[in-house]
């Protein structure tokens, strides 16, 4: 049935085509005739033109988007090209911008999936330790909750230590900077939460140029570097950043237990009150665990021989 079909439009359109061919050779107007050739030809050249290049611009587009066919957006657009194919209505326009709008959509998904903010959305409120990138064993992460726990019972200083997510870092300038910005605003949910008195670690594996840079990174509320000038000097936990993230330190003990004892001596340098270098391992976990009070500002000055 469709071979004899096809063989009736072959010889159609063949017969019509023959016979305006003749009617133009001897100078008359081609005759009305039936068949799709008919149809084609009474139609004005320009509206021809426009079909033609509609045409060609549906399948290009429905060429370009087998590609996308997993998706339910692009399988919606694979759909809408296959009823333009069999003849409905449609804007050029939007033909040729279908790649475009599928690519936008996709880039519009991805922006929405790496999104600062989205892994700490699924954090509860409260947590002081924010290891996303999965660097601290559960264990650590405890023993870190309750030093800071007694930090902060004990004295108005705010200990926190983040480790972004696997690709976010320093080299990502836009990205790290509303991760930071959105780390913030997490802690601000806090009814405890004082920046003004808030030191934060921030746990960054990366490297530059090439080479393995220092993965600690402490940021510090100016105003209480400010007020502990005569107790840690400003540069302490810089000192504990280069001690704990040395390439060489971090190759023997690894990322997450670099990361731990820089939290736990600068943790313990806040309670101790005075503090002009990094303390060892042990002091520095024995002061952070005591159950006294940090020393008062005019004991630090008296130990300072001020």
């Amino acid at each position: 049935m469709a071979s004899e079909r096809l063989a009736g439009w072959r010889a159609s359109s063949g017969s019509a085509r023959r016979a305006v061919s003749d009617d133009r050779a001897v100078g008359r107007e081609p005759q009305a005739t039936s068949g799709v050739f008919d149809v084609w030809h009474r139609r004005p050249r320009q509206q021809r033109a426009i079909g033609l290049v509609t045409w060609i611009s549906v399948c290009y587009c429905h060429y370009c988007l087998l590609g996308f066919s997993s998706s339910s957006t692009s399988s919606t657009v694979t759909l809408t090209s296959f009823a333009i194919c069999r003849g409905r209505r449609a804007s050029l326009s939007s033909l040729l911008f279908l790649p475009q709008a599928q690519a936008k959509a996709a880039e519009t998904a991805e922006a929405q999936k790496a999104s600062p903010s989205a892994p700490l959305a699924k954090l509860p409120p409260g947590s002081r330790v924010l290891d996303l990138g999965g660097l601290l064993s559960a264990s650590v992460e405890q023993d870190l909750e309750k030093a800071i726990d007694l930090l902060e019972r004990d004295t108005p200083y705010r200990f926190r230590l983040v480790c972004p997510p696997p690709g976010y870092g320093p080299q990502d300038k836009a990205l790290w900077s509303d991760f930071v910005k959105s780390a913030g605003q997490y802690f601000a949910q806090e009814a405890q939460w004082d920046p003004a008195n808030a030191v934060v670690l921030l746990v960054s594996p990366r490297t530059s140029a090439g080479r393995t840079a220092n993965l600690l990174n402490f940021s510090v509320a100016t105003k209480l570097t400010q007020r502990l000038q005569y107790r840690i000097a400003s540069d302490t936990f810089t000192k504990i950043s280069n001690k704990y993230g040395d390439s060489q330190f971090v190759r023997q003990a690894g990322e997450g237990e670099a990361a731990a004892l820089a939290a736990m001596n600068a943790i313990a340098c806040l309670r101790k009150g005075v503090c002009m270098q990094p303390l060892r391992d042990d002091e520095a976990r024995e002061v952070a665990f005591e159950r006294k009070a940090a020393v008062s500002t005019a004991e630090a000055l008296a130990v300072a021989g001020m």
